[in-house]
Parts: C-alpha cells; structure tokens; sequence
C-alpha cells in the first residue's frame, strides 16, 4: 500500500472541500491512483454503510476523518451508498 506524503493528502483535501462547498449533500468520493478516498463525515458514512475502516489525519488543529476503498471495487460501493439514499460526487 501507498502511503501519501503530506503534501498530496492537503492537496486531494482541499479538492474534496471545494467540491464539498458545492454540493454539501452529495458524498464525495476523491479519487486517487488505485482509490477512492472519502473525507469527514463522508468517510463516517462511508464506513457505516460499507464498513470500512476509518482513518484520521490533522488539519488546521482538527482531525479529520478518512476510509477509502479500491477502484476496483466502485461497482460493489457505489450502487450500496446509492441505495442508502446518498447523492454521491465522483472527483
């Protein structure tokens, strides 16, 4: 497994807050080579519905939740996110 350098986990968070912003009731997923990444409470929900485990990292004095999944598995994730009513946002 990858792990990402600070750098690239800032930069694919501060997608993820700018697509949040936009679309706050969808679950945004961020994806990232071979994964998906989900960020606060999207990552709880993502957890919950998928069971998934969780993850965190700190910024800006808060932590912040994450999960993530592999690509290959978005046609398994997807439709079960989907049929627990959540709009889903694919960045």
């Amino acid at each position: 497994m990858k792990l990402l350098k600070k750098d690239e986990i800032l930069r694919l968070y501060s997608i993820f807050v700018n697509v949040k912003q936009k679309h706050n009731d969808a679950v945004i997923l961020v994806r990232n080579d071979d994964k998906y990444i989900l960020y606060g409470n999207d990552a709880e929900i993502a957890a919950k519905v998928l069971n998934l485990e969780t993850s965190a990292f700190i910024y800006d004095g808060n932590e912040i939740s994450t999960a993530s999944f592999d690509v290959e598995d978005l046609d398994y994730c997807l439709p079960k996110l989907i049929r627990n009513c959540h709009r889903i946002g694919i960045v």
